[in-house]
């Protein structure tokens, strides 16, 4: 089945080169294509221009990454299987593995300087010494009781989510990092967290944000928190860049079924003509990106909300300058990726993301990590390296680099050959402006 998740054509094909928006797919009935068909409602939404272009230059083979982090041309892996790896990514069309610390089942990583942060199995936290990235070392561990969920650190102090508590803890000591506080988080732990100073950001279950403050370590304490939505359902993954905090949220089905607008006026031989009524039955749960203001962490304020409906909830938010790379990822079928626009933040926008044709059609993202003009994106079978183009079009080929093999791994997935395809223009969407501007008006 061709896969392309809600393809719409910026112009006609031209010399075998076409630019795309990343979440347009054709149907599965090979007709024409649906236009974000989200929750039944087949339609687009406000979009600003590409302002750059992305071509797939490099990938890596390596089916089992549940984490990322990239910085200064290095990009570290946390694999469910082959535990934490380091590529050199200087040339991005040939990344290069320089080490590897196979015995983990990892599931996260972060870089402090010269330290990595790995959590894995059985519930527990190690820190590396990466200042020599071909032979990463072990420095200590710390086991906690419970599953880590989230993890954040900077300058010796973390922070992590198990499924009940934030939990704060201080790897200064590396060889014995340890446990130093906790604060309850209600409804199974913290889901994502974000560090910015002496604060840490919580993503969590049944509310939007919550701040906690952690400058005493060993006194965890809430400060503020966003003011409750009777849609939400989750708050799944956050970012926090200077004094905003983008939020990507799970939202009730019935949050995107048309509310009642008002009798369309006369004259009419019948009389005015109601505009129908919502559906019996809540589609499935859906997505939204929040921005928030925490210029005073006692008091968060909502800046602005996203226009789009997205199909899933957002589960991964990744700041690059004034856009947003942004995962969606419902609860069956596949995941989306967007790009959004914050140049206004109290009034995001997805924006067009401009793709090489030779970017491969069934890319199925589920993590995310920027640096500089490169970005990485995990699917179930690698990791897709994209490179950021000011000046046109380039020709770069993909090259594949080979992590370590697996009984199960997949051949390079095909290039799509889109030379004299052509797409129509968007469809009208004013029937889902107006929901989404009646919507809005409800709400607040």
């Amino acid at each position: 089945m061709v896969r392309f998740a809600g393809m719409v054509a910026l112009g006609l094909a031209c010399a075998g080169a076409l630019r795309l928006a990343l979440d347009r797919v054709p149907s599965a009935s090979g007709g024409m294509p649906t236009l974000w068909a989200t929750n039944g409602v087949s339609a687009p939404f406000a979009q600003v221009p590409p302002s750059d272009r992305y071509i797939a230059v490099g990938q890596i083979d390596l089916a089992d990454v549940t984490g990322m982090a990239a910085l200064n041309d290095l990009l570290f892996l946390a694999d469910s299987t082959f535990g934490l790896q380091v590529y050199e990514v200087t040339e991005p069309s040939a990344p290069v593995r320089r080490g590897l610390v196979a015995a983990l089942q990892a599931s996260s990583v972060v870089v402090d300087g010269d330290t990595a942060l790995v959590s894995h199995e059985p519930h527990s936290v190690s820190v590396f010494d990466v200042s020599n990235v071909s032979a990463p070392r072990l420095l200590g561990t710390m086991r906690l009781g419970r599953p880590v969920t989230s993890l954040a650190a900077r300058g010796g102090i973390g922070v992590l989510g198990d499924d009940r508590d934030l939990v704060t803890f201080d790897y200064r000591t590396p060889s014995a990092p340890r446990e130093t506080g906790r604060v309850e988080i209600a409804y199974l732990g913290p889901l994502d967290l974000a560090l910015a100073g002496q604060l840490a950001y919580v993503a969590q279950n049944g509310a939007r944000l919550r701040v906690v403050d952690v400058g005493d370590p060993a006194n965890p304490r809430l400060r503020g928190n966003l003011a409750a939505d009777p849609y939400l359902m989750a708050s799944q993954s956050l970012i926090v860049d200077g004094a905003h905090v983008y939020v990507g949220e799970r939202l009730h089905g019935a949050y995107f079924i048309p509310t009642r607008l008002p009798p369309t006026p006369g004259p009419s031989p019948t009389g005015p003509t109601p505009t129908p009524g919502p559906r019996g039955t809540a589609p499935p749960d859906g997505g939204r990106l929040s921005v928030v203001d925490v210029t005073d962490p006692d008091s968060p304020q909502e800046l602005g909300t996203s226009d789009a409906f997205y199909g899933g909830p957002i589960a991964v938010v990744r700041a690059d300058g004034h856009r947003l790379w942004m995962i969606e990822r419902p609860d069956s079928g596949r995941r989306r990726l967007h790009i959004v626009d914050v140049s206004d933040p109290e009034h995001p926008v997805d924006a067009a993301l401009d793709l090489d044709p030779r970017v491969v059609w069934d890319l199925n993202p589920q993590d995310l990590a920027i640096d500089g003009d490169v970005v990485y994106v995990a699917d179930a079978e690698g990791v897709l390296v994209l490179r950021r183009e000011h000046d046109g079009w380039q020709t770069a080929t993909p090259t594949l680099t080979p992590g370590t093999p697996t009984p199960t791994a997949s051949p390079p997935r095909p290039l799509p050959d889109l030379t004299g395809v052509f797409l129509p223009a968007l469809l009208d969407s004013t029937a889902i402006r107006a929901t989404v501007a009646s919507r809005r008006q409800i709400d607040r």
